[in-house]
């Protein structure tokens, strides 16, 4: 082994981190309370998104025209995704009230059960793109759809399923775990859901992923930043 043999694994990781900090341009990092690992952060978790073809597959929805344009109402529904390579499978996801993030001008998000019984339907301010489910808790194992709705008609839906019960239970046992620890490290309420959206990645959940990062109500300007870049980034990759 020769003296390159060492720096390469240093070049690398040097690239990689320019990288993150390249794709979220301007971006204030703000350091978190005892944060323990420095390689840890948004930019770094969320860095696939940045892919020609990132791990998210955004369905489009097609509505009647915007008042005074003579062009459809388009609506990137970004997560729940539709899975690229199983795309008659429905995504999975473990939480009961999951998030519904989109691109666009949605008027109605809401929740369906065979395309057919509207089990939940939300009025959105003008300028809303994601919303947390709050109706009663989605069951284990269960399939459903959210959908994006115009005049109380659904112009899109995407399928998709909460875990078995058994797996789920699993992931909630290493969640609680997880967010222990940090408080024993003395983390705030940002860096635990920095911990359990990279957790949510490495199990390749990232509609729980994307979750933890839209529930901190008070987002360092790192993170503010990349919430706002995501649906931008994936709204190119906007299917039918």
């Amino acid at each position: 082994m020769n003296k390159f043999d060492y720096i390469k694994p240093c070049f690398l990781l040097l690239t990689i981190n320019i990288t993150g900090l390249s794709l979220f341009s301007n971006v204030e990092l703000k350091a978190e309370t005892k944060q323990t690992n420095p390689l840890l952060s948004w930019i770094n978790i969320f860095l696939p998104l940045s892919k020609p073809k990132p791990p998210i597959k955004p369905r489009k929805a097609v509505g009647r025209p915007v008042r005074g344009s003579s062009a459809p109402n388009s609506v990137c529904m970004i997560s729940p995704d539709v899975p690229e390579d199983k795309p008659n499978k429905p995504r999975i996801v473990w939480s009961d009230r999951p998030l519904f993030l989109w691109e666009g001008n949605a008027q109605q998000v809401g929740l369906m059960k065979n395309r057919q019984t509207t089990l939940w339907v939300q009025e959105l301010a003008p300028g809303k793109k994601f919303i947390s489910y709050t109706g009663e808790p989605l069951q284990p194992g269960e399939t459903y759809y959210w959908a994006v709705f115009e005049g109380g008609a659904a112009t899109g839906n995407i399928k998709f399923q909460v875990m078995e019960p058994q797996e789920r239970q699993g992931i909630t046992n290493k969640l609680k775990s997880l967010e222990e620890e940090q408080k024993a490290k003395g983390a705030n309420t940002e860096a635990i859901a920095l911990a359990k959206a990279n957790y949510f990645i490495q199990q390749e959940l990232w509609a729980d992923a994307l979750q933890q990062a839209y529930s901190v109500e008070k987002p360092s300007a790192e993170l503010l930043k990349i919430l706002q870049d995501i649906p931008q980034q994936l709204k190119s990759q906007c299917g039918k």
